[in-house]
């Protein structure tokens, strides 16, 4: 089973060796803020995303892989003339 956007965040922040605190403060977030991102309660905003991947230096693509399963499936777009 392929990891969840949470602990991929959060794995990447202790691999850094950074606190809740010390991120939040890097990326000019809350400790809640980044809380709810780790915890899959938010979703980050790109540009967020992107502060977070550069501080604990990883890609966006690394901590938010596109392309695994969504609960919802967008409808397929149809040609209407």
């Amino acid at each position: 089973m392929p990891k969840t956007l949470p602990p991929l965040v959060k794995s990447a922040r202790e691999d850094a060796g950074l606190t809740q605190v010390s991120l939040a403060k890097a990326v000019a977030t809350s400790r809640q803020h980044l809380q709810r991102i780790e915890s899959g309660r938010m979703t980050p905003t790109v540009y967020l995303a992107m502060r977070i991947a550069n501080a604990v230096g990883r890609s966006v693509q690394e901590l938010f892989p596109i392309g695994g399963k969504s609960p919802k499936k967008a409808k397929p777009q149809t040609k209407e003339n």
